[in-house]
């Protein structure tokens, strides 16, 4: 499942990704499965469950907050999560998931180098930033020419520093330069599915894709 043609949520906040990106994916099943009341889900809700904090980005253990999102608006729905972490997934992994319309696009995150290098005139202002994390959807892999086509919903703030990015928030990066910025959170994925199975949240659980 891909996201065009939608109309994207962005970040009002320099580190409210997390409840943004996963925003964009509920209204994206809501629209594609007519289920309604994911659309309802607000990022206020959003960064409220996922335990959001102004300066601080999620605090504590972000598992926590997906378990909540799970057990107060998905399950009912007949919607489970499913995470990749500590390298358990690769690029190819993340095509079934794409091309599944039972599922939604996955949340990926990315490292400080994705805005210092990607993005070029912006740093980083966090003050640890060796766990700076950035929450990014994948939107389509076009392995033919090498690049992948993600969902930044820091886009308005980013378009300060570098014009030639999309407005619409979709942006195209060599692949090389994705597993490099992947890689440094270890490849820490989300997504959700249609289906009433137990979410499959803690690093390293096997069977993730089915």
């Amino acid at each position: 499942m891909k996201l065009e043609p939608f109309n994207a949520t962005f970040q009002q906040e320099d580190d409210s990704c997390y409840a943004v990106t996963l925003k964009v994916i509920l209204d994206k099943l809501a629209v594609a499965h007519n289920k309604l009341e994911l659309r309802g889900i607000s990022v206020h809700k959003l960064n409220s469950i996922c335990g959001y904090k102004k300066g601080f980005a999620v605090m504590g253990d972000s598992v926590i907050g997906l378990d909540r999102l799970y057990n107060k608006y998905l399950k009912k729905n007949g919607y489970t999560i499913k995470r990749g972490d500590n390298g358990l997934l690769d690029l190819n992994n993340l095509i079934p998931i794409l091309n599944n319309n039972n599922f939604s696009p996955p949340i990926v995150s990315v490292g400080e180098k994705y805005y210092t290098e990607h993005n070029k005139g912006y740093h980083v202002s966090e003050v640890n930033t060796l766990e700076y994390q950035h929450q990014l959807i994948v939107n389509d892999i076009h392995k033919d020419t090498d690049e992948i086509e993600l969902f930044d919903p820091d886009t308005p703030r980013l378009r300060q520093h570098n014009e030639s990015i999309n407005k619409n928030g979709l942006v195209k990066i060599p692949i090389s330069h994705f597993i490099d910025y992947w890689d440094s959170t270890k490849r820490d994925t989300i997504w959700i599915t249609k289906g009433k199975e137990e979410p499959t949240l803690e690093a390293g659980q096997k069977g993730l894709i089915k």
